[in-house]
């Protein structure tokens, strides 16, 4: 849960660094852009003043001084005004700019709540599987338990008091076991995982109930001349375990 934690922590710092360093990066634009444009404008003025002298010059020559200075003017008052007014329409305006600048952050934004929102679900799935995975193996340990080290202690042990003591104990941590395999296996979503969490429970309900058989006919009044149903009850105990055994497999192999 910790590293989970973690990464999100990561991943939030970071977007919100690169919205940050988004927005310097848009602004230098916006004030490059400006310098830009009072270049080209520049540009566009000095670039006419030649075409106006050429045209008092072409006036002269021809021998019609003031027709041709009145021709030359127009014209260089005309290409000046053409020239200014392309410029002009092709320029943006500073509000022309802030709009721009708004809509890209505006788009910015919505990418960044898009990219938040599907971390954050991808996060809360991440989570939920590291817990039904500690669930799961919580399950397993406590079965292996009572499969590996629980069912030989009752078959081993000759004492009645502590043969009632140890399958008494036994019991409990089974019964225990049953419930938190019957809710998980309500919680999961999985057809699969949920089938074989029924067949874990229902092994070791089995098991149980051939542990009660087996105590009652050791601990019975008669059990020195009841050694034939003894053997049987053991039979049947060691079944039973090695169905819980069998039952384990799945639920330990559904753990990623």
């Amino acid at each position: 849960m910790s590293s989970v934690r973690s990464v999100r922590t990561v991943r939030r710092r970071a977007g919100t660094g690169l919205l940050a360093g988004l927005v310097l990066f848009v602004l230098l634009t916006a004030a490059c852009s400006s310098d830009t444009r009072s270049q080209v404008s520049e540009s566009v003025g000095q670039a006419t003043v030649p075409s106006g002298g050429g045209g008092d010059d072409s006036g002269s020559s021809d021998g019609s001084g003031g027709d041709g200075s009145s021709s030359g003017d127009a014209s260089t008052d005309g290409s000046a005004s053409d020239g200014s007014g392309t410029a002009a329409d092709d320029e943006l305006s500073d509000e022309d700019w802030i709009i721009l600048i708004v809509l890209g952050l505006a788009a910015f934004a919505v990418i960044i709540f898009a990219t938040s929102a599907a971390t954050r679900h991808k996060d809360k799935k991440v989570a939920a599987r590291s817990n039904l995975d500690n669930q799961l193996g919580e399950l397993v340990g406590t079965s292996r338990w009572i499969h590996d080290s629980g069912c030989l202690e009752v078959v081993q042990v000759d004492d009645p008091d502590r043969l009632q003591s140890t399958s008494g104990n036994l019991r409990s941590r089974m019964m225990d076991l049953e419930n938190q395999i019957s809710v998980l296996s309500n919680q999961t979503g999985d057809n699969a995982l949920n089938s074989s969490l029924r067949n874990l429970g229902q092994s070791v309900a089995g098991l149980r109930s051939a542990m009660d058989g087996l105590v009652s006919a050791r601990l019975g009044p008669d059990a020195g001349d009841q050694q034939a149903l003894i053997d049987s009850a053991t039979q049947t105990f060691n079944q039973r375990r090695g169905q819980l055994g069998a039952a384990i497999d799945p639920v330990a192999a559904a753990m990623r």
